[in-house]
């Protein structure tokens, strides 16, 4: 018969020293105990290995991010230090041109002179 917490079963099974309801109520308990234990060190180690292995997947994402972000700056690097030197070797170019066209037309001036040296003589001799 099921005790109702208003019935005297539990004072009388503990009060009078009812060694068998005692020793079924603590067995049921250390069972129910045992069980409550075994199920909450197992749920633990399932949330530490589904934590574990989580992490895991995140730390390698988070390595494969910085190696590719390693590798892109890396790119980037070299992509602005050829056009560094780029910019340079038109610069230099650039200097190279302006020197040519400056010597041309000196060139062309000097010519001009001569040209209207010969012409003179030319309009002399005539």
């Amino acid at each position: 018969m099921i005790s109702l917490p208003n019935d005297d079963g539990l004072n009388d099974a503990l009060t009078n020293i009812n060694f068998p309801g005692v020793a079924l109520l603590a067995t049921s308990g250390v069972v129910a105990l045992i069980f409550i234990v075994r199920w909450m060190i197992k749920f633990q180690r399932d949330f530490t290995n589904f934590y574990v292995d989580e992490n895991n997947k995140l730390r390698e994402r988070i390595d494969a991010g910085e190696i590719e972000a390693a590798e892109k700056a890396d790119i980037l690097r070299d992509v602005k230090n050829d056009t560094l030197e780029r910019e340079l070797k038109l610069i230099r170019e650039i200097n190279d041109l302006k020197i040519t066209v400056s010597r041309q037309g000196a060139t062309i001036e000097q010519q001009g002179i001569t040209i209207e040296t010969l012409r003179q003589r030319l309009n002399g001799n005539h």
